[in-house]
Order: C-alpha cells, then sequence, then structure tokens
C-alpha cells in the first residue's frame, strides 16, 4: 500500500484545521476592534445604549464559529481516550463487587455443603457474577477493538428482584 497519500491526506486536515483557527482569531479580532469603537461612539452619543445588540448579535456567531473550529481540531485518538474513560467510569463498580461478594459466599457455603436459602436467588447471583466477568475478559483495552452494544450499557440489577 501507498502511505504517501495518508500522510499528505493528514497534513491536509492539519492545514485545514490551522486555517480554520487562524481565521477564528481574526474573527475575535475584528469583533473585539469593532464592538469596541461601537462602544465609544454609543458611549459619546446621547441616548439609550444600542451597541449590546450588534455584541450579542455577534457573539453568537462568534461563538458558533468557536465550537465548528473546535469541532474540527478533534483527536481521533483523544477522542477515542475520553470515549474509553466515560465508558469505563459508567459503571457501578461497588454493585460489581457486592456481587463478586455474594458470590464468593455463595461458593464458600456450597463447597461446605451448606444449602443456599434460596436457590433461584444463588443462580441469579452465579449468571450475573458470570456475565460481568465474561464481560470483563472479553475486554482489552490495548487491542483497539471497538467494544460491542453489551458494553454501551450497564445492565439492570436483575438480582433485586429475586432477593428473598
Amino acid at each position: 500500500m501507498n502511505d504517501v497519500p495518508a500522510a499528505s491526506d493528514e497534513t491536509t486536515e492539519r492545514d485545514r484545521a490551522f486555517r480554520h483557527l487562524r481565521r477564528l482569531r481574526r474573527h475575535i479580532l475584528v469583533y473585539a476592534a469593532v464592538i469596541g469603537a461601537l462602544l465609544l461612539i454609543d458611549l459619546l452619543t446621547p441616548g439609550p445604549l444600542w451597541f449590546l445588540w450588534p455584541m450579542f448579535g455577534w457573539g453568537f456567531a462568534l461563538a458558533a464559529h468557536w465550537l465548528y473550529v473546535k469541532s474540527i481540531n478533534i483527536d481521533d485518538d483523544w477522542a477515542q481516550r475520553r470515549t474509553e474513560d466515560i465508558r469505563l467510569q459508567a459503571h457501578d463498580l461497588g454493585h460489581i463487587e457486592d456481587i463478586a461478594k455474594r458470590y464468593e459466599q455463595a461458593e464458600a457455603r456450597r463447597r461446605s455443603g451448606a444449602e443456599p436459602s434460596d436457590p433461584s436467588h444463588f443462580e441469579t447471583v452465579r449468571e450475573s457474577y458470570e456475565r460481568l466477568a465474561s464481560r470483563n475478559d472479553e475486554k482489552d483495552p490495548g487491542d483497539g477493538e471497538d467494544p460491542g452494544e453489551d458494553d454501551a450499557a450497564p445492565e439492570a440489577d436483575e438480582t433485586s428482584e429475586n432477593r428473598p
């Protein structure tokens, strides 16, 4: 494969982003100069303050320009890292640890020969823990694969419905 077009595409994208950033800076300078002049004219003339109307209207357009430039300058690697951070923070780790603790207690009771008080509850806890464990085993943040739909949102607490 030819890597030269990919590098030139990256350079073109970077140049385009810098051009937009320069235009935004110029827009901010022109805005400040014109609004400053309008303020000076408004203060030197009698009557109500009218410079606020162009300041707010143009300020809204300037804010939209800033948002546009900000959206162009997003680094794909940063976006991927940020998405992964948010996804990992979305899981309720306390809930997962609670399920793991209950599963270990149930396993200890099972190994010692004591029957759980509610067999359906034990199976629900076991299934929940195994599902979470398999989901964590499937995740490998270093491989760069896109996580599946199952990782997009944490599942509801199914064990609360079956508690004795």
